[in-house]
């Protein structure tokens, strides 16, 4: 939960450009999901960008003209935007959960089931593609280091997962317009559990 609070102090501080980087996030994966055929991936690759440029944008207080990714991290985005393709696949049955005309007591707890494993997959996904780019290990060790760091650090993953899904489920109530105040908290809630156990996992390696 403390990943949550700290995310949550860093919005209020930053409000007006948290609020916007929200709104601009949204806008592009409105648009990317209306892409043919491919919808799921583009906007599993809109996520991962917009969750790193959250970092650099209001955390680190850089510029956008500061801003740039090299070709070779591009392609290691596509790779794993393209491994969360099933992660997005299952944001989307929850969603269309919601919009079954089946009661919301049947469908509301399966439908955040769901949003719970897709955003814990996320989380240890795209914590996999930023550490292969700060230590150029390959993308398949990184998804190990980081698939055994999340199950040993279980709970706290779940607890991250569990909250972003009632974030996500109240965007989805709301039609998507709390994606605006709900994907700045996610991303910096991932950011500050990613830097927590980076440490861990940093002091664990012999030396």
């Amino acid at each position: 939960m403390h990943y949550f609070k700290q995310a949550l102090n860093l919005v209020k501080v930053t409000l007006k450009n948290s609020l916007m980087f929200g709104f601009v996030t949204m806008l592009f994966i409105f648009l990317a999901r209306a892409t043919p055929g491919v919808g799921a991936i583009v906007v599993s690759l809109v996520l991962l960008i917009f969750q790193e440029m959250a970092v650099r944008l209001i955390i680190e207080k850089k510029k956008p003209r500061q801003i740039s990714f090299e070709s070779k991290e591009l392609i290691s985005y596509l790779i794993i935007a393209v491994a969360l393709f099933p992660t997005s696949a299952l944001f989307g049955s929850a969603v269309g959960l919601l919009e079954s005309p089946q009661g919301l007591l049947m469908t509301v707890p399966f439908s955040i089931l769901l949003m719970i494993v897709a955003t814990y997959f996320f989380l240890v996904l795209s914590q996999s593609l930023k550490w292969h780019i700060e230590t150029q290990s390959s993308i398949a060790k990184s998804i190990d280091i980081w698939g055994l760091a999340s199950v040993k650090n279980f709970k706290d993953y779940l607890g991250v997962s569990f909250y972003a899904a009632l974030l996500i489920f109240v965007s989805a109530m709301t039609k998507g317009a709390g994606l605006i105040a709900a994907l700045p908290l996610i991303f910096f809630a991932n950011h500050y559990l990613y830097q927590e156990k980076r440490s861990q996992i940093t002091e664990r390696a012999p030396q």
